[in-house]
């Protein structure tokens, strides 16, 4: 794991069309998470509609370090980034 020195806990968003994934991306600043994972929403705080119940479940199976390599759901969000991409130049 490596060091929480200096780092927070920020919730964010991947919507990929069919739904979205919910992630907690410890890091500095929400800076640094946008400039890694520029397709991420990330907030400032959480939605007033998501239970201490919803947050707990997201921090227990989606919480990320900035500096970890992506794997879960950021993996996923960056797989899915590429096949859309992919599928983009086919098309053009």
């Amino acid at each position: 794991m490596t060091n929480a020195v200096g780092k927070q806990a920020f919730l964010a968003v991947y919507d990929y069309g069919a739904g979205d994934v919910w992630t907690i991306v410890r890091s500095p600043d929400i800076k640094s998470i946008k400039r890694k994972y520029p397709i991420l929403e990330v907030l400032d705080q959480r939605p007033c509609w998501m239970s201490d119940d919803q947050y707990a479940r997201i921090a227990e199976r989606h919480f990320y370090d900035i500096d970890d390599e992506p794997a879960g759901v950021l993996q996923f969000m960056l797989e899915d980034i590429q096949r859309r991409s992919d599928r983009f130049r086919k098309d053009h």
